[in-house]
């Protein structure tokens, strides 16, 4: 894989959702999914990350219904990746107002052939910045844990594929009355992430083209909310110490979805 595995990790997120619901402090060489290479051992990055995502109109079963009303937010977030070995990585990754925070690691487990293969893990904390009930907490104040596997694939020395599957879950339940405050809903569910991204330097040299496909699910109780959404994106590798990365998100089909387009910027710095 030409990329030198120092580099790029970005992420683009379509909803506060996948903020808590996907690993995002170790590295990758795209801009969703991880390579399960790890940065070389007692190297650090630091990436900063600003992301920005407008959302007009919802989707229900496969149908758009339209709407006027426009929904803007946005983020910064601070990555920090150490290679702890020649195998393994750790990192954290947090909000700019520290509310929050994702803990992970990667473990390179096999190469064969042009496939690499690894696993990755993490837990997502909330931090500060609210006031909450210990004994019925929010959706925001429940911590969650993710395990997920990474596959690699280079075409050549200057195509490769990557491909995630993760799957996140919450160390308790959080609940919000419903018109009966008897009868209470349930917040948290298990949410299934799939992302397959391919990567090019065939039209320039140290410039990546990105492009790919994302998926997530989630189902709790007999509440069902999913989202296709397409990838597509550029790296700039021009210097030897970091790295500039554009990219964008759209979602092409959803279930009890906001229909959003996700811009981003990110700014990769290596420390030797």
């Amino acid at each position: 894989m030409k990329v030198t595995l120092l580099k790029v990790l970005f992420f683009i997120l379509i909803s506060l959702q996948s903020l808590s619901s996907q690993i995002a402090g170790v590295s990758g060489t795209k801009l969703t999914t991880f390579t399960p290479v790890p940065i070389p051992k007692e190297t650090v990055e630091f990436e900063p990350t600003f992301n920005v995502n407008r959302s007009s109109g919802f989707w229900e079963r496969g149908n758009y219904i339209g709407s006027d009303s426009i929904d803007i937010a946005s983020n910064l977030s601070w990555r920090v990746t150490y290679g702890l070995s020649d195998k393994v990585e750790l990192g954290m990754n947090f909000q700019s107002d520290v509310a929050f925070a994702n803990f992970d690691f990667k473990a390179h487990i096999l190469e064969a052939g042009k496939f690499d293969f690894g696993v990755l893990g993490g837990v997502g904390v909330p931090l500060g910045n609210r006031s909450f009930s210990n004994l019925a907490p929010g959706i925001d104040d429940v911590s969650n844990y993710t395990v997920g596997l990474m596959i690699a694939y280079e075409l050549d020395t200057l195509n490769s594929i990557d491909f995630n599957f993760q799957v996140t879950d919450f160390f308790r339940d959080a609940f919000t009355p419903g018109n009966n405050i008897t009868d209470p809903q349930r917040l948290t569910g298990t949410t299934y992430n799939f992302n397959i991204e391919y990567g090019t330097y065939q039209v320039v040299d140290k410039i990546q083209l990105m492009t790919g496909l994302g998926y997530f699910t989630t189902t709790i109780d007999d509440f069902w909310e999913a989202a296709l959404f397409a990838i597509g994106g550029v790296a700039f590798e021009l210097y030897n110490d970091y790295v500039l990365v554009f990219g964008a998100t759209y979602t092409l089909l959803g279930k009890n979805q906001p229909r959003t387009l996700g811009l981003g910027f990110s700014f990769t710095t290596v420390w030797d």
